[in-house]
């Protein structure tokens, strides 16, 4: 009969959905084989040093006729391949290889003998493939040494259970949500029971980050997940926990080693395909950091117990040329597929080299691993379920780019703009020279001021000081002290009808804790924001430090105040009304104009950075118009005045009638529109920020004759030295309202009120 009409052997033609049918028929036969040890369907595997075929063919009986003596031993994972002419198989998984002639004396009978085909119903023929897979019940695979973060938590870093008086480790998949509330997936036989506590070491720190939620996946059945498709008494094993994280500001959707992620891998039994096998996929797991891999299988059966079958979606390994761990502790991490596109010429894939670059899409989440030994060497491989499957039962999507830059604060773009004109205001003179010196220790170039380059900083060993409160101090142990130093709810009217600007500007020695904690309590506001109260803290610490010509510490602290300024001159830093109005909730019950700090502060300034850096001002002229400044109480006075200022160009409530509208617009639409609306306005705050700064620079260079003790040194600082100054716990020590006083010097009101401790944790942005 000619070759064109035997269609049972046109093995290329076969489908997932013929394999799993085939596995599904004759599983149970297989795996009473002696040596069977588990089955996945996939693409035969080809030894790598097999020749190809001289002709175009591709079925079994062309390989035969290949070198005999070049296939002799067994065939492995690790030195077999998928090649342009592999066929649909089902792959089958021995403990031990066994040549032909083994069976049928000895310990291998005839009826161990695994068949090199599967024959349908119908007629079809499926391939058989054999792989030697010796399993290991444990590995000496060590972790590496974990990557613990030091603000931010994210994707790749380990989260900790204590059960039992033992310590579990997990990582981090991804951030998701359910359109309510954020959080962190990882794997449930960690994350535990709902409302168990969660932990991470942040900053060396063992701290509470969250609890478990009570959405969680152990297994599903497999028809369940698929339906239509053949697997009766199988199961997917997911093993999938989330945590409901306990501070949103704390995390980030960037996932560590990774960098930006592309859309999700959508699969479904409508689209599962054996095009994933050989297919690229990388990861970064808290214990065995970047693991660069390859899918080797599908639906891997890989135990069975009362009755029932358990299958993991995916089996990945080891990639050609490169080394492939994976250890206790990578438990939860997210595998993504890589997709290529070009890259621009300047850029490499880490790990590899070549004109291309991968988009990396969120695939799968590992929940356990294999551990097959190869020529007397452990060789692992990870086990995971499809993140899809995942997000559809448990009816949440994967956050992609939330925190990424920094969610709820006044944006980097913001701060690092203000410091680099409030150094082009200085007037020339040691100052200016000590300044501009170390220009890129405080800030940016104004040039280089871009959100692309900004990302990602709180990964970096080194945070340029202008933004060092947002990316390190609110991220660490100081966080809850620091929180509230970033803001003030100045407009909100008392019983008497009085904002607390109404009680400051009419009389200067208002600025006082005893003043600004009656204010709080008769309001009823909890956030009890301190903002000027920290200026007044770091105005004294600069003149200390200039008078004991400690050059280091007077720029550390310099360039870090920038940040309190730069907050002080943002309408939505300053107002009850931040982040909505919360006394008029919309139908959702949130604040009417929910997530307007965010749309304002960070989508309009980013998307017109460049437009605010070639108009913001800084100049020596204009930083006349604030008043002397003596001590630390004349600089919080001058920073309320800033405040004032603020409101009188931009009133919040302006901003959130501008925003509730187009709140569901795509973020261009409302960066545009509120553009063009506060556009210029944004312009003349922050210009009169900058101007303050410098102002409030060259102050405690007057106060404390800089010209004499420090001078014309200039020169810049090492970046490292820097770091030691603002992660010392003991360097400009953050507070709360009710601690601030005791610290505070200068007008005897206000330096000697709210000296009663607390530690409440002030949780406000």
């Amino acid at each position: 009969m000619s070759d064109v009409l035997l269609t049972q052997n046109d093995f290329a033609a076969l489908s997932l959905l013929d394999l799993l049918q085939a596995r599904e028929l004759f599983h149970v036969h297989l795996m009473n084989k002696r040596n069977v040890v588990g089955t996945a369907v996939g693409r035969y595997l080809i030894r790598r040093n097999d020749p190809y075929p001289t002709q175009e063919k591709t079925q079994i009986h062309t390989l035969k006729n290949s070198d005999a003596s070049a296939r002799k031993g067994p065939k492995r994972l690790e030195d077999t391949e998928v090649r342009y002419y592999s066929w649909p198989c089902v792959l089958v998984f021995v403990d031990r290889w066994a040549e032909d002639d083994d069976f049928g004396r000895g310990q291998y009978t005839r009826e161990d003998f695994v068949p090199p085909a599967i024959y349908l119903p119908d007629g079809r023929k499926v391939p058989v493939c054999v792989i030697e897979a010796t399993s290991q019940d444990a590995t000496t695979i060590e972790p590496h040494q974990m990557a613990f973060p030091r603000n931010l938590l994210g994707g790749g870093y380990p989260v900790i259970t204590n059960v039992q008086g033992q310590l579990h480790i997990a990582s981090v998949g991804c951030m998701v949500t359910d359109g309510h509330k954020a959080y962190a997936l990882t794997n449930r036989h960690v994350a535990g029971e709902a409302g168990e506590r969660i932990y991470a070491l942040v900053d060396g720190k063992q701290l509470p980050v969250g609890t478990t939620s009570n959405k969680q996946l152990t297994r599903l059945p497999f028809q369940t997940v698929y339906p239509g498709w053949p697997g009766s008494e199988v199961f997917v094993n997911m093993d999938i926990g989330l945590i409901e994280v306990s501070d949103t500001a704390e995390w980030t959707a960037q996932v560590y080693g990774i960098g930006k992620l592309g859309k999700i891998v959508d699969l479904s039994a409508r689209n599962f395909s054996l095009k994933l096998i050989g297919s690229n996929v990388r990861a970064y797991g808290c214990a065995s950091r970047l693991m660069c891999g390859q899918v080797h299988a599908l639906f891997y059966r890989y135990k069975s117990i009362g009755g029932f079958e358990y299958v993991s979606d995916f089996l990945i390994g080891l990639r050609p040329g490169l080394t492939f761990d994976t250890a206790h502790g990578d438990s939860g991490t997210l595998w993504l597929l890589e997709e290529v596109e070009e890259a621009d010429e300047d850029e490499s894939i880490s790990q590899e080299s070549g004109p291309e670059k991968p988009v990396l899409r969120p695939m799968a989440v590992q929940w356990g691993g294999q551990v097959f030994s190869a020529s007397g060497k452990s060789q692992p491989f990870a086990l995971a379920t499809c993140l899809s499957t995942v997000c559809n039962h448990l009816n949440v999507e994967i956050v992609r780019d939330w925190n990424t830059g920094q969610r709820e604060y006044w944006g980097a773009v913001g701060h690092y703009a203000i410091a680099a004109k409030a150094i082009d205001a200085l007037p020339a003179g040691g100052l200016k020279k000590l300044m501009e010196d170390n220009l890129k220790n405080i800030t940016y170039a104004p040039a280089d001021i871009d959100i692309r380059n900004i990302k990602g900083l709180s990964k970096r060993p080194f945070v340029p000081l202008a933004d060092v409160p947002d990316y390190v101090w609110k991220m660490g142990p100081r966080r809850n002290q620091e929180r509230p130093n970033h803001f003030a709810d100045m407009d909100q009217k008392d019983p008497a009808g009085l904002t607390l600007l109404d009680i400051c500007k009419s009389n200067p020695a208002n600025v006082a804790v005893t003043v600004w904690q009656a204010y709080y309590k008769s309001v009823g506001d909890s956030g009890k924001g301190l903002l000027p109260f920290r200026v007044w803290q770091f105005f004294d610490a600069m003149v200390d430090f200039i008078k004991s010509s400690k050059t280091e510490e007077f720029v550390c602290a310099a360039g870090i105040v920038s940040h309190y300024i730069g907050d002080a001159c943002q309408p939505l830093h300053i107002s009850y009304l931040h982040d909505g109005d919360p006394n008029h909730p919309d139908s959702n019950g949130d604040p009417l104009g929910s997530g307007v700090h965010t749309a304002y502060e960070d989508t309009m300034v980013n998307t017109y950075t460049e437009e605010l850096l070639q108009r913001v001002n800084g100049n020596a002229q204009n930083i006349q118009v604030f008043g002397k400044i003596d001590d630390g109480h004349d600089a919080a006075f001058q920073t309320v005045r800033l405040m004032q200022d603020t409101f009188d160009i931009i009133k919040p409530i302006d901003i959130l009638r501008a925003f509730a509208p187009i709140a569901s617009e795509s973020k261009n639409e409302v960066a545009d529109t509120l553009w063009k609306q506060f556009g210029d306005d944004t312009v003349k705050v922050m210009s009169t920020g900058a101007n303050l700064l410098a102002h409030v620079w060259q102050e405690a260079w007057r106060v404390a004759k800089g010209d004499s003790t420090i001078g014309n040194q200039g020169g810049a600082i090492e970046p490292d030295d820097l770091v030691k100054l603002y992660e010392a716990p003991d360097f400009l020590t953050s507070y709360t309202l009710n601690q601030i006083g005791q610290i505070l010097r200068g007008t005897a009101m206000a330096a000697t009120a709210g000296a009663t401790q607390s530690t409440a944790s002030d949780s406000k942005l």
